[in-house]
């Protein structure tokens, strides 16, 4: 298109979310939003259908630049169904603006800001209610798709039998991750979006609406001081509104005391990550297809679960209670259990005790979250990790997907110095996955010449009756060639191979001819 030809905000930015620029999507949604629906709002300026509220309109914009701190706020009033309750006044402070913001977001929370600051600390209470998997940017309308799965303290509150398990959040300012927390505050009719911290939560979005399974005519339940409290929790969190771009990473993991050096009171995990632990090891999952969640099955008893919690929660913390934990989220490697992770790995540190059987349990997983838990290890511990031969052997063996990509990480972080050894490729030879000839590939990538491939590596291979066995033994061939150590065993274990007998034969005639050690017991 060129010249003077107009086209209509609508068929524009459905191009744009077309063409699912995901790194900008955070920055241009909330403009394609204004764009998308000029064509429904009044000529007159007047919103007379305004549906969304000054929490969720400032998140949406919370990333765009304003020339006065205030209008961040103020020039969002006209398109909030809820602008009314706040007034437009420029001699405030701007510290003293954003507590009014957040006060009337949050009005059964207290709230602190200080003078220079872009930043508000947040303290109340709530129901945390569950978490996001599988969260993608939908290509038709920019909006951000996800599942949620709900905990049973949400089953106890009704919700259930009112919500859906896939929901949307129209133009956020910030894209949402799996493994964010689904938080309902006291005080609130709809549930928040939060992102755990060491000992804190950080606001996604104070707004999500949950998609309704049935039209109803009921205003959104609002949960009663007298119902629950026993799963009431203390919640601690920080909202951020910036006055330039913000180009801070929302999911950087960091203290309280980092980021609000001028909030003095003491706030341990016991007020939030524990409870947070507390929903994630005990409170199951309810109304939802298990076959649709991407984690696999794990054999974690509910009374080990049990008694894990029941020592988080002593007076004196116990460090193998903690220990406990993180070994049960290194091997069931879920979401929940990536969020566990990242609570424990943040909050103790060196103090928690990261063994070569934990490493080993990380590089065996199968787990939809387990390169991620594999990935929060490396990057905090770097190279005090116990990245043993043992941990790599585990590695190469991997027969699921996850096999090659933790290999990958392995090798990005530990480079050379990566102990490969005979064993190592050896598991790899015997690695009967869809991805064992990938993990194969990575080693020779890295290696080259200088991998040990034995005898004992090509009697591995030849016996590998998996569905890639036949890829791994010609891989050997090509990249080893007349070096490739072929003896009587080898040709023996290939004979054998009840699947691809022929073929590898076939391969290894091809290569080797008449030299091909073959004894005359067999033919």
């Amino acid at each position: 298109m060129c010249g003077s030809v107009q086209i209509n905000g609508h068929l524009f930015c459905k191009g744009l979310y077309k063409l699912r620029p995901s790194r900008s999507m955070a920055s241009i949604s909330p403009v394609a939003y204004l764009i998308d629906g000029a064509l429904l709002r009044s000529q007159n300026g007047h919103n007379s259908t305004a549906t969304l509220s000054m929490g969720e309109l400032v998140t949406m914009y919370r990333n765009h630049k304003a020339t006065i701190q205030h209008d961040k706020i103020y020039a969002l009033l006209g398109l909030s169904a809820d602008g009314a309750a706040l007034t437009p006044n420029y001699e405030l402070a701007w510290h003293e603006v954003l507590k009014q913001l957040v006060e009337h977001v949050f009005p059964r929370c207290s709230v602190e800001t200080w003078c220079g600051s872009d930043l508000a600390i947040i303290k109340g209470k709530g129901w945390v209610l569950g978490y996001i998997y599988l969260s993608s940017v939908s290509s038709e309308d920019g909006q951000q798709i996800f599942k949620v799965v709900l905990n049973q303290t949400c089953q106890k509150l009704g919700y259930p039998d009112k919500w859906e398990t896939e929901w949307s959040l129209q133009a956020s300012g910030e894209l949402i991750q799996d493994g964010d927390i689904i938080c309902l505050l006291e005080g609130q009719s709809a549930p928040s979006i939060l992102r755990l911290c060491v000992d804190h939560y950080t606001v996604v979005t104070p707004v999500v609406k949950p998609k309704q399974q049935v039209p109803t005519n009921k205003d959104n339940m609002m949960v009663g001081e007298s119902q629950y409290t026993h799963s009431l929790c203390n919640i601690l969190l920080n909202w951020r509104i910036s006055q330039a771009e913000d180009k801070a990473d929302i999911q950087s993991l960091s203290r309280l005391v980092e980021i609000a050096p001028n909030y003095h009171e003491e706030y341990e995990l016991g007020a939030s990550g524990k409870g947070a632990l507390h929903e994630l090891l005990t409170k199951g999952n309810v109304d939802v297809d298990e076959e649709s969640l991407p984690w696999g099955d794990t054999d974690i008893s509910g009374e080990r679960k049990a008694a894990i919690v029941h020592s988080l929660w002593q007076q004196d913390e116990l460090p193998s209670a903690w220990n406990e934990a993180f070994a049960v989220a290194v091997q069931v490697s879920g979401p929940s259990d990536y969020i566990m992770s990242s609570i424990l790995i943040q909050r103790l540190g060196e103090e928690l005790s990261v063994s070569e059987e934990v490493v080993k349990a990380a590089a065996a997983s199968n787990g939809w979250y387990g390169p991620g838990i594999v990935q929060q290890l490396i990057e905090y511990y770097g190279d005090c990790l116990p990245v043993t031969e043992e941990v790599v052997k585990t590695a190469a063996a991997n027969d699921t997907w996850c096999g090659p990509v933790i290999m990958y990480q392995l090798f990005r972080h530990h480079g050379d110095s990566l102990p490969v050894s005979e064993e190592v490729v050896k598991a790899a030879a015997a690695n009967k996955g869809d991805h064992g000839s990938e993990i194969m590939q990575q080693l020779f990538e890295n290696y080259g010449d200088s991998l040990p491939v034995t005898e004992q590596v090509v009697q591995t291979a030849a016996a590998n009756d998996g569905d890639y066995g036949l890829a791994i033994m010609q891989q050997l061939i090509n990249h080893c060639e007349d070096r490739l150590p072929v003896s009587e065993e080898v040709v023996e274990e290939a004979a054998n191979n009840r699947r691809y007998g022929s073929e590898i034969m076939q391969q290894l005639v091809k290569h080797y001819g008449d030299s091909l050690p073959v004894s005359e017991e067999r033919w």
